[in-house]
Order: structure tokens, then C-alpha cells, then sequence
């Protein structure tokens, strides 16, 4: 058994991919378990260890989104075994940065942080969070971006992307290039 390393590179196409698909209203979970499906399928006919190594970037983002290995488990151990490779070894009892936090203003509050009171800003925080939630609770399918100060000579802009899909929500701080699932 051996430690297959995924390229960062290759997870980070999966997600960006993934962004584009849930503006759209796709649902992400099921992206994904398709992905992963198709790219095993294509394995089965042809024997080109490629697919599987694309499916285990997609595997990695999935996890790194937040969805239980658990609710896959069988198709994830198949994936890796194909692979020379089982979870404990392959992830080592580390899962991803993505936190759960409740859906209300005073967690979200904490996750965004200061906010800037310049004119530049894409909203007042306190419009920010009602807008979030609002976006959160009605299930308003799409993407949307939030800026602490867009003002072009400052760099001190700290840009969060709400991401909602049929299935998940989530909070993206592109800055620290963290997800957090909204619950």
C-alpha cells in the first residue's frame, strides 16, 4: 500500500469547476460523487491510471468541502484500493479546513471580522449578514461576493464568497482560502 499524492493544482480546478456548476443551481454533492463516478467508469474501459488519480482530486475537494466520507464510503475504498491506497493512510485522520458554523449574524459576525467602514465597501456589515442570511434561509441559489474595500489603491480588501447550491451553503474567506458550511 502506498500514499498517492494528489496535486494541490488539480483539487483547486475541481473546486473552481465545482463554484461555476452551483451559480448555475448543480447541485455540489452530487457533482462531485458523479465526477468520481464517471472518471472510475472511464478507468474500467480503458485502464489509464490518470481517471483515477483525477478522481481522487475530486475525492480530496469533496472532502474538503465538508461531505462525509461515511455516506461513500464503499465507492471511496473501491477508488483507493484500485489506487494501492486506504484512508487512514492515504488521509491520516486528517480532514479539511472547513468549519460548521450556525446560520446567525453573531457566527458569521465572527467569521468575517472587522469590517471596513470605508465608502468602498461592497455594504455596512450590518447589511452584509443581513444579506447572507436572507440568501442562506431562502435557499437563493448562486454565488455572491462581499468586499471589506474594493477601493483600487487599497490592498487591504477582504473579499468572502457566498456559495449556495440545492444542497449546501457555504462561506469561502478567499483570503485565508477557508470554507465554512453554514448549518
Amino acid at each position: 500500500m502506498a500514499f498517492i499524492e494528489v496535486d494541490r493544482k488539480d483539487v483547486e480546478a475541481v473546486k473552481l469547476a465545482l463554484k461555476a456548476a452551483m451559480r448555475k443551481g448543480v447541485p455540489a454533492r452530487e457533482t462531485l460523487i458523479g465526477s468520481i463516478d464517471f472518471l472510475t467508469e472511464c478507468y474500467g474501459w480503458s485502464e489509464d491510471e490518470r481517471y483515477l488519480l483525477s478522481a481522487m482530486a475530486s475525492l480530496q475537494a469533496y472532502l474538503e468541502l465538508g461531505f462525509a466520507y461515511e455516506d461513500y464510503r464503499e465507492k471511496f475504498d473501491q477508488l483507493m484500493g484500485k489506487l494501492g491506497t486506504f484512508r487512514e493512510l492515504q488521509f491520516a485522520g486528517q480532514y479539511f479546513p472547513v468549519a460548521v458554523i450556525p446560520q446567525t449574524k453573531s457566527r458569521i459576525k465572527t467569521v468575517i471580522g472587522p469590517w471596513s467602514t470605508s465608502k468602498y465597501h461592497t455594504m455596512p456589515i450590518a447589511e452584509v449578514l443581513e444579506d447572507i442570511l436572507e440568501k442562506v434561509i431562502n435557499g437563493e441559489v448562486g454565488r455572491y461576493e462581499y468586499h471589506s474595500n474594493m477601493n483600487t489603491d487599497s490592498r487591504k480588501d477582504h473579499v468572502f464568497e457566498l456559495l449556495i447550491s440545492e444542497d449546501a451553503r457555504y462561506l469561502h474567506d478567499v483570503q485565508k482560502d477557508q470554507y465554512y458550511l453554514l448549518l
